[in-house]
């Protein structure tokens, strides 16, 4: 993920803040509000920075999960072919033995091919392998049927986890909205420092160094 240009320059600016605050020697009843105010900007930027480093793992996260969906989709057509290929053979020794051949497997072969099966979207392949497990495993040989069986339970119980990874990664809303809230608080904190560092330079008898110390929110917000 690249970090929103504002939410650098809050990070800077926080960061700088609590340099330039740190740094002023003042006494007194001065040097106690100046402290207090670094200890705000500290927790502010403390907390913005924990908040923007959790966004990036979670977009890391659902990028990572994208990428593993189209594997769980190969693993999904793969088993769809071994099924196939086993009510293939199961059709096979059927005719071998002179044993009727069911008029509706015989329209299952020829419209449910692997290469149809490929084409459709992940949700009907994940129940379109199930049900083709459903329909087959009578005709398949008995000594396959439970490798086969284990081969789709796998295959389907992956692809579906996938899935519901990937969905609540990419909704986000719950992450974008801690977010939002901790940036706000990070506002507040340099605002509400700001207004405690001006008083402090006030009783110092050096107000005109506000702007260079800690400038207006505004002006940190703003494009270089």
């Amino acid at each position: 993920m690249t970090v929103a240009v504002t939410d650098t320059r809050l990070l800077e600016g926080l960061a700088a803040a609590v340099k330039n605050t740190q740094s002023l020697a003042l006494t007194g009843h001065a040097a106690g509000i100046r402290d207090i105010a670094v200890g705000l900007l500290k927790e502010g930027l403390g907390a913005f920075e924990a908040a923007v480093a959790a966004e990036n793992r979670a977009e890391l996260d659902a990028l990572e999960d994208e990428h593993d969906l189209p594997e769980r989709r190969v693993a999904l057509n793969e088993a769809f072919g071994r099924l196939y290929l086993a009510l293939q053979s199961g059709v096979l020794q059927r005719r071998i033995k002179g044993q009727p051949e069911p008029q509706d497997l015989s329209h299952y072969l020829t419209q449910n091919t692997p290469a149809t099966f490929a084409a459709i979207g992940l949700d009907r392949a994940i129940e379109g392998l199930d049900r083709a497990r459903g329909f087959a495993l009578p005709y398949v040989p008995t000594n396959i049927q439970d490798g086969l069986s284990s081969v789709v339970d796998d295959a389907i119980a992956k692809a579906r986890a996938q899935r519901e990874k990937v969905m609540q990664t990419q909704s986000g809303d719950a992450q974008l909205t801690e977010l939002e809230r901790i940036r706000e608080h990070a506002r507040e904190r340099y605002l509400s420092a700001r207004d405690l560092v001006g008083a402090a330079l006030r009783e110092a008898k050096n107000y005109d160094a506000l702007p260079e110390v800690m400038p207006g929110l505004t002006d940190v917000l703003a494009p270089a």
